[in-house]
């Protein structure tokens, strides 16, 4: 069995988003290493308020593990970022 921490695997987009939100006043970003299987990708923060966001590239989505993780989490619901654009609309509605 594969350690969780080789199962986690960065996105082509990664390094572009990473910039991107914390070239943005107010803002943080942390990359989570799973300790268990389907956590999301990064903690991002914003103007004291947090969100889990699981990283994707355009055509894919979430894998059933992510999505089994993300249903038993009682926090904000974990979203899905693949472009700047994205992360521009959820920069606006946490500092709302």
């Amino acid at each position: 069995m594969r350690s969780l921490r080789r199962q986690h695997r960065d996105d082509s987009n990664r390094d572009q988003l990473h910039s991107f939100w914390t070239g943005l006043p107010g803002t943080s970003w942390v990359d989570l290493m799973p300790t268990e299987k389907g956590m999301p990708d990064a903690l991002l923060g914003c103007w004291r308020k947090d969100q889990l966001v699981e990283i994707k590239v355009d055509g894919k989505w979430p894998t059933e593990a992510q999505e089994e993780w993300a249903a038993r989490w009682q926090g904000r619901p974990v979203i899905t970022i693949r472009k700047t654009s994205e992360l521009q609309q959820l920069y606006l509605e946490m500092r709302g």
